[in-house]
């Protein structure tokens, strides 16, 4: 199929990958996507998450925090994560009974080991960049299927943040004429993306609110030796310190004012131990710590909504999504906020929390080979709406 007859050909069956900031796996989704202007122009046919062997997501994890990375491990990585997209291609098909040769898409988001969203000095120039390894060429390669990645630059190159994408999902599958609605999702970075009633595209606001499960994930590793805290009950043991609280929500990244996003570069390790030292200081325990760092990840979102969401009008609805609405006590943090609302996973709203940023980048590589730009520059910074990613063909 040449790539005119691909972007003509409706629906189409397209595989979305994505893997977060946490670097837990690749959620992978299988979508049929019919004509844009349809009113339900995505269905899920089914996802399926793919847990990174834990020395995989060890390596991850310290090229991201790294500022000092060896060329020789990102060359091999870049390779190595574009092999395991592709597997998880060729199992998700077998659990779901598809042949490959079925598929005529996939979006790859790849694995951010980089986002400097703000200008940084190289070479006397001031310059914005991101990186996603897990090469899109190799993936189209190795599944015989036309595969579009690198979403994020084509953004970044007409002066946006690169930054929130799903945005435009979100758009898609909750915008209602009846209520104005907030998005929610909590994966490594938390973000939230603000729906007015009835909104056109141009009236969607959207950003990364901080922290999401990284410092939680992060302190379950350092502190109780487990990957995360499995339904908050860590965090349940503890107290949490509010005074701590309103001390760390002092960080300059929570009061700038939007477009903005953010990385593992500002929310590292790094960052994770001035807050236990902090901690220390005021004599918490483990999981008075655990408590208190989940209890950020909630005000955080809360305080930005006060500042920059409700000024715009009030909201009717919370939707969650992400790996942080599985845990009850960040659930019951923020509904303790958002008393006026109605608080719920996106499961709720028929859309399973764990697939939805895999199927926006399969949404995304359908909008591409289809000439269809894919940002909204009222959410990312950018000049203006463009086409996003490279299309890297099968044959």
């Amino acid at each position: 199929m040449t790539l005119i007859e691909l972007a003509k050909k409706t629906p189409k069956l397209v595989v979305g990958l994505m893997s977060g900031t946490s670097a837990d796996g690749i959620d992978a989704a299988l979508v049929r996507l019919s004509d844009p202007l349809n009113i339900n122009p995505i269905h899920l046919l089914g996802h399926v998450t793919f847990p990174y062997p834990l020395a995989l997501k060890e390596k991850i994890l310290q090229v991201s925090s790294h500022e000092m990375v060896a060329a020789d491990e990102l060359c091999g990585l870049n390779m190595l994560l574009a092999q395991e997209f592709s597997q998880a291609v060729f199992s998700l098909c077998e659990k779901l009974h598809v042949r490959i040769d079925e598929l005529d898409l996939i979006g790859s988001h790849g694995q951010t080991i980089r986002h400097l969203a703000e200008p940084t000095p190289l070479l006397g120039k001031s310059i914005t960049s991101t990186w996603q390894i897990g090469d899109p060429s190799v993936i189209a390669k190795l599944t015989g299927v036309t595969t579009v990645g690198d979403f994020r630059l084509a953004d970044m190159a007409l002066g946006g943040q690169g930054a929130p994408l799903v945005p435009i999902l979100d758009y898609i599958l909750f915008r209602s004429q009846h209520e104005s609605r907030l998005c929610l999702n909590l994966g490594g970075i938390s973000n939230v993306t603000f729906l007015p009633r009835g909104a056109c595209p141009e009236a969607v606001l959207a950003f990364d609110c901080g922290p999401g499960n990284m410092l939680m994930d992060g302190a379950a590793r350092q502190f109780f030796g487990q990957p995360f805290d499995r339904d908050g009950i860590l965090a349940s043991r503890g107290r949490v310190d509010e005074q701590l609280i309103h001390s760390w929500l002092q960080d300059p990244y929570y009061h700038r004012p939007p477009p903005k996003s953010t990385g593992r570069e500002r929310f590292s390790s790094q960052y994770l131990s001035r807050l236990k030292q902090q901690a220390d200081a005021r004599g918490l325990s483990a999981t008075d710590f655990m408590a208190t760092v989940t209890a950020l990840t909630a005000d955080a979102v809360f305080a930005q909504y006060k500042a920059f969401i409700r000024p715009k009008g009030e909201v009717q609805r919370i939707i969650v999504s992400g790996g942080g609405c599985r845990n009850p006590q960040l659930m019951q943090r923020l509904s303790g906020h958002f008393t006026a609302q109605r608080v719920q996973c996106s499961d709720e709203a028929g859309w399973p929390s764990e697939a939805k940023e895999a199927v926006c980048f399969a949404w995304l590589a359908n909008e591409t080979v289809s000439g269809r730009s894919g940002n909204l520059p009222s959410a990312t910074g950018a000049r203006r709406a463009t086409i996003l990613g490279k299309i890297c063909p099968a044959a």
